[in-house]
């Protein structure tokens, strides 16, 4: 049988974690009131900094996964299973590092699940607009950028670090024509054509027929 400690630190592990040290905000809600809701989340730093709970924002999203409305929704932890979707925008992530303005750039999508802090067969993962712009494994020496998940976990510490987890990536693949385009100035010449043909189109000399 259970001692009431194991109990107690068993009920730790599936409610929603809401720091005493930390300030409370307008819309914080237990993740796990969400379970079935397809939302679509992101790390809210100002609420991190400012010494809020509720540092990671909740917003709606499109039925393919990106995200809509406003937000108004946040927790401290949250747990999203598949259909996921890893939102980034390569052109916001420059305009960051150009002007060195925060925006909301970035995000994950996925359907709510009951909240864990099960990590096992998971990889840590992160996102940094000023540095690749991407979500990808961290010390994944490859950077290889992460397209799905079957599972993402999202965790604010109480001194407001930020973990996230995923668990069977898959990573988006090289553009087809990265390696497969031949610049022009480096085609080998069609032995077919003269250099100096004007239409580079091929046309055979008839055959005279002997008698």
């Amino acid at each position: 049988m259970k001692s009431f400690f194991q109990f107690c630190e068993h009920i730790k592990l599936i409610q929603e974690e809401k720091y005493k040290s930390r300030k409370d905000v307008d819309g914080y809600i237990d993740a796990d009131k969400l379970i079935g809701e397809r939302v679509w989340v992101h790390t809210n730093r100002t609420h991190r900094n400012d010494g809020y709970n509720g540092m990671i924002g909740i917003y709606s999203t499109t039925e393919y996964g990106k995200k809509t409305g406003n937000a108004g929704r946040y927790t401290n932890e949250i747990r999203l299973k598949s259909p996921i979707v890893f939102q980034t925008s390569r052109s916001g992530a420059k305009r960051i590092q150009q002007n060195d303005k925060r925006e909301l750039i970035a995000g994950v999508s996925g359907v709510v699940v009951p909240t864990n802090r099960d990590v096992s067969n998971m990889h840590e993962i992160t996102y940094n607009p000023k540095g690749l712009g991407y979500f990808h494994i961290i010390n994944d020496s490859e950077k290889k950028e992460i397209l799905t998940a079957s599972e993402v976990y999202f965790n604010a510490s109480e001194n407001g670090e930020y973990k996230i987890f995923a668990k069977d990536i898959k990573f988006k693949e090289p553009e087809d024509n990265e390696s497969q385009i031949i610049p022009l100035k480096e085609k080998p010449e069609n032995l077919l054509f003269p250099k100096d043909s004007p239409t580079q189109q091929f046309e055979p000399t008839p055959i005279e027929k002997k008698d």
